[in-house]
This record gives C-alpha cells, sequence and structure tokens, in this order.
C-alpha cells in the first residue's frame, strides 16, 4: 500500500524540523541526531540523516495503520461470532486466519505482531 500525501507530509515536517535546526546553527549531525530525536527514535554512535529520519517515520505510520486494520478486523470477527452465537447459526462462519480451512486458494490476511 502505498500513500504519497502520508510520505511527503512526514519528509517535509522532518525536513523542516531539520532546516530550522540547522539555520539556528548546529551542524547536519547535530540536526539529524536533534530531529530523530523529536521523532521518538533512539540516538546511537552513527548519526542519523534526515533522510533516514523520514524513512523511519513513515514506516512507523504505515504499520500503526496495519495494526490497527487488524485489531478492527479481529473486532469485526468477535462481532459476527457473537451475533452468530445469539442468532444459532443463522449467520455464516468467519474464518479465523490461515490456520482453518477457510483460505485455500485465497491471499491470507496481513497480520503484524509487535
Amino acid at each position: 500500500m502505498y500513500a504519497p500525501e502520508a510520505t511527503q507530509t512526514t519528509q517535509q515536517t522532518a525536513s523542516a524540523a531539520y532546516r530550522q535546526l540547522v539555520a539556528r546553527g548546529l551542524n547536519p549531525r547535530e540536526a539529524g541526531n536533534l530531529t530523530a530525536y523529536l521523532h521518538g527514535i533512539a540516538i546511537g554512535d552513527q548519526p542519523w540523516t534526515v533522510r533516514e529520519v523520514s524513512n523511519l517515520v513513515f514506516l512507523r505510520q504505515l504499520i500503526g495503520r496495519a495494526v490497527r486494520a487488524e485489531r478492527r478486523r479481529r473486532y469485526d470477527l468477535d462481532c459476527l461470532e457473537e451475533l452468530r452465537r445469539r442468532l444459532g447459526a443463522q449467520v455464516p462462519r468467519a474464518s479465523r486466519g490461515p490456520q482453518s480451512t477457510g483460505w485455500r486458494g485465497r491471499q491470507r490476511p496481513l497480520t503484524v505482531w509487535l
């Protein structure tokens, strides 16, 4: 899944912070590390570049979306199972995932474990 607007927003945010820090007198290494710190990225021995920070923030957002979608899907399956229990098998059974027989021949859903 590609979201160009999310990529541009992330890059603009990290780039804007980086440019402002360099304009205020920080050297590029310090500005890159401070930009990473401002985005919640751990600082190590190797300095961060603004491109690396932008890419990492984008990946975090993308994974966050996938996790939220998976949680919504599981909640929907739980609601469907509760409805099935209450109505007494009048609702078709929902497939619980790749281990069930309902996924043969079809693409498996994205599952992200954190």
